[in-house]
């Protein structure tokens, strides 16, 4: 059951909108004591959100198809989307939220996301979907 839990589309779909629930959080919500108060902690965040985002979406693309042969094509538009959803959420601060505008934080969203292809993109060679099929001997 578990298992066919992480093959729905309910992971990447419930991380997108927890991205979208913490990003939209007024500033002064945030902590910035402890570990939140690092320097620029937040970049890794947004990182670590897009990493995500990415790697969760490109699994739940190869795990519909069955097979680790999806298309480079399909793993880059999902990392171009990424990209422009990480792009979309800044302008939405800016505007919506009374959050401040970071190019840096667009950058944190882009290097994330495209960790998250490049681990998609290789890290295809250990998919569960791999051999199937295949003699195991």
């Amino acid at each position: 059951m578990l298992n066919r839990f992480w093959r729905s589309v309910w992971p990447p779909l419930l991380w997108t909108l927890t991205i979208f629930v913490l990003m939209i959080l007024p500033g002064e919500d945030l902590p910035d004591d402890g570990i939140f108060g690092m320097p620029d902690f937040d970049k890794l965040v947004h990182f670590g959100f897009f990493f995500g985002f990415v790697w969760l979406w490109n699994n739940w693309n190869r795990g519909r198809y069955k097979t680790s042969t999806t298309s480079h094509t399909s793993l880059f538009v999902i990392f171009l989307l990424a990209c422009a959803y990480g792009i979309g959420m800044e302008y939405f601060q800016k505007h919506f939220t009374g959050r401040s505008f970071d190019i840096r934080d667009i950058y944190a969203d882009s290097a994330g996301a495209l960790a998250g292809w490049l681990f998609s993109f290789f890290g295809k060679k250990i998919s569960p979907y791999r051999n199937r099929g295949r003699n195991q001997n």
